[in-house]
């Protein structure tokens, strides 16, 4: 302790870094969660690499979330696992900056910006609001807030024909079939 004219302790100030968390909501083009994505949060800058260690989320119930962000830029990498169903650039990357944007305040500004994609005439994926699609997200949090952002892929999709035979391969006729459609482990 410090003492102030001999007799009156001075109080210890600790300056401790603003944070924030990123969470990505990973959906197909009709908004439902899509699991078993893969993100991977890169600092950019060696000072980061300090403090933040590189992390791979996988998404699990359609979301992932990275925590311990400090102020600074960082590179999110999208891997679809192999025979997803769902078009992506490969990778899908993104730019993740964390700013201060009033000095003093306890606040942090996430911005989200799309680095990868096509044109909009061939957009397979992309960040995503309710209103539909944007290239670019940014949220103002608390410090240790969480800002969260909508990243959507659109299915493969393209004609399916079935002809049903018999054993002799003659084609029978009057044959129903049903396709559903399965996400994750439901229809």
């Amino acid at each position: 302790k410090v003492k102030y004219n001999g007799n009156t302790d001075v109080p210890t100030i600790t300056n401790v870094p603003l944070t924030a968390s990123l969470q990505i909501n990973k959906t197909d083009d009709k908004g439902d969660m899509l699991d078993g994505i893969a993100f991977k949060l890169t600092s950019t800058s060696q000072t980061l690499r300090n403090t933040f260690n590189e992390q791979t989320i996988t998404t699990n119930g359609g979301t992932a979330e990275f925590t311990g962000l400090h102020i600074g830029e960082y590179t999110l990498t999208e891997t679809l696992p192999a025979n997803s169903g769902y078009k992506a650039p490969s990778p899908a990357t993104y730019t993740v900056k964390v700013e201060q944007p009033t000095q003093g305040e306890n606040k942090l500004k996430v911005t989200v910006t799309e680095s990868t994609g096509t044109t909009d005439a061939n957009r397979t994926a992309g960040i995503k609001d309710q209103t539909g699609e944007i290239r670019s997200l940014e949220s103002t949090v608390d410090n240790n807030g969480t800002a969260t952002v909508n990243i959507y892929n659109t299915p493969i999709t393209g004609p399916i024909e079935f002809t049903k035979k018999d054993k002799d391969g003659r084609i029978l006729k009057g044959i129903k079939f049903e396709l559903w459609r399965k996400i994750n482990d439901g229809y």
